[in-house]
């Protein structure tokens, strides 16, 4: 049961890291298009969403 759990958490994190991957992909081209902007995404860190939702 617990390797389950593990292996799910694994996986979760994995779909963070691609999703996280992705957003800063997305805010770098905003801010390369908009040099002038100063808003700028915060940059999601996978093992911090993991450690608050395990919470």
């Amino acid at each position: 049961m617990k390797q389950d759990k593990r292996e799910e958490l694994d996986m979760v994190a994995g779909m963070l890291q691609m999703v996280s991957t992705n957003m800063n992909t997305v805010d770098q081209n905003f801010v390369d298009r908009d040099s002038h902007s100063h808003c700028r995404a915060n940059k999601i860190d996978p093992k911090k969403v993991l450690s608050e939702v395990m919470q």
